[in-house]
């Protein structure tokens, strides 16, 4: 299948297999070692340059092999994972938001980027869990975090944790420790400034314009304000409504008086065929909005790779509440600060996770979540689904991720981070308002969506009843 791998051992060697579409590059230490596969669309964030063949590192065979990875996973940018096999450990071990997804069956001993390519089709038609699927309410907005996945026998790998395939156990080699490093926002916004830049200027020469996602949101606006070196380089999209709500309105007003390249796609809703063909790539695991309008940005599969502004939340503790700031988070509470219903074996398994992160604080706790369940679970999730066109999300890698979580919690509820980045890289875009057109016309635009999808309601009550 297009953009899909899988890994099956066959008593002690490893068998790596791709799809059209997904790199597959040997891994090298000094010496030339081999030292496995990356796997994947990586950035070296060094050299600023697309990794497109084999890639060498001045290191030496692993003694700890969790360090090692840990120094690897931290210097590439892109979406990538890591299939270990040197002369000590084999393993997968996935960037910081498992972008390239990993699903396992540790009695079959195989691994695959999605239980689709995992199962045959009667495996994944008779393992499906069809009561967990409706419960999570995955058909709506729900998604289940946690490490499970709606067919029997067939877990994920979440960020953070990799998998032993020699028992094929899973295990974390990032803790709260490695994660949380306190920093001022000043230092936080040149790091997430150098590394967008460094991933923007990678793709710039690659075979395929970058076409930067811009809404009304920070998220988006703070990766335009990193790329001005590039702005005559790469092309600015938005999805535009017919209903002129501000994400469509605001960046059209940037790019106009900015002069900047914009292109503008309509919203086209997927068939219901096409919808469920984009569920079922994603293991059944995820659906929502995404699912049905994913053909809206079809018209750039050919020419351009879309990059976004995803993973911008981390900067402004988005499962964070006001009201309540989380103590004596359980995994009932989490779930419900994720918007999402009781599931008891869901609970269970998000008890253990807090109990294995190494902190107890819990905007920490929540922080995390938000990386290894939101971005892990929901939006790496949905990475096989629509198999036309290659997404870099810049913000998530793993320097601009340290820094944004490595700001204090005042910056944090102040959402000022993205200040900072456009007074440095472009002043200019200050004049213009985040996700608003002004209170009446916000309201009247919340009033229709929330009529239009209820669910999104009934998530923010669970959110606040948290």
């Amino acid at each position: 299948m297009p953009w899909q791998y899988k890994v099956s051992k066959f008593g002690a060697d490893l068998r790596v297999q791709t799809g059209p579409g997904i790199g597959k590059f040997e891994l090298l230490g000094v010496d030339n070692q081999p030292l496995g596969w990356i796997i994947g669309f990586p950035i070296d964030l060094r050299s600023r340059k697309l990794i497109t063949g084999p890639y060498r590192l001045p290191l030496r065979e692993p003694g700890c092999i969790e360090e090692f990875a840990r120094r690897l996973t931290e210097r590439l940018g892109g979406r990538f994972l890591w299939v270990a096999n040197t002369a000590n450990v084999q393993g997968i071990f996935p960037d910081m938001t498992a972008s390239i997804p990993c699903v396992y069956d540790a009695v079959e001993k195989v691994a695959a980027g999605s239980p689709k390519s995992l199962l045959t089709e009667s495996e994944f038609a008779d393992r499906f869990d069809e009561t967990t699927f409706r419960r999570m309410r995955i058909d709506a907005e729900g998604w289940l975090p946690g490490g499970g996945t709606v067919h029997d026998g067939v877990r994920r790998l979440l960020p953070n944790h990799w998998l032993d395939l020699t028992n094929w156990r899973h295990k974390r080699f990032r803790t709260a420790h490695h994660i949380f490093k306190p920093t001022s926002v000043e230092n936080a916004a040149n790091t997430v400034i150098q590394t967008v830049q460094a991933q923007i200027e990678a793709l710039v020469s690659g075979p395929r314009k970058p076409a930067l996602a811009l809404t009304a949101g920070r998220d988006s606006r703070m990766v335009l304000a990193a790329s001005h070196p590039f702005r005559r380089d790469v092309d600015y999209v938005t999805l535009a409504s017919e209903k002129n709500d501000c994400d469509t309105l605001v960046p059209r007003r940037i790019t106009a008086e900015q002069n900047l390249s914009h292109i503008e796609l309509p919203f086209r809703r997927a068939t219901p065929e096409a919808r469920s063909a984009y569920i079922r790539a994603g293991g059944n695991c995820v659906a929502g909005a995404n699912s049905w309008f994913h053909p809206s940005v079809a018209p750039l599969a050919d020419t351009h790779v879309f990059v976004g502004g995803t993973g911008g939340e981390l900067s402004r503790g988005f499962f964070w509440n006001k009201r309540n700031d989380g103590k004596n988070l359980t995994g009932s509470t989490l779930l419900r600060r994720m918007g999402l219903p009781r599931h008891d074996e869901t609970i269970e398994v998000l008890d253990e996770w807090i109990a294995n992160t190494g902190t107890s604080e819990p905007k920490d706790l929540l922080d995390m979540a938000y990386l290894e369940f939101r971005e892990g679970c929901w939006a790496s999730v949905q990475f096989p689904c629509d198999m036309t066109l290659v997404r870099v999300q810049p913000l998530l890698a793993a320097p601009a991720i340290f820094a944004m979580l490595g700001i204090d919690a005042a910056v944090k509820r102040s959402a000022s981070l993205t200040d900072k980045i456009i007074a440095s890289e472009w002043p200019s875009l200050a004049s213009y308002g985040f996700n608003t057109l002004g209170t009446f016309r916000d309201t009247v635009h919340q009033m229709c969506r929330v009529a239009g999808n209820p669910e999104v309601i009934l998530r923010r009550l669970r959110r606040l009843a948290s």
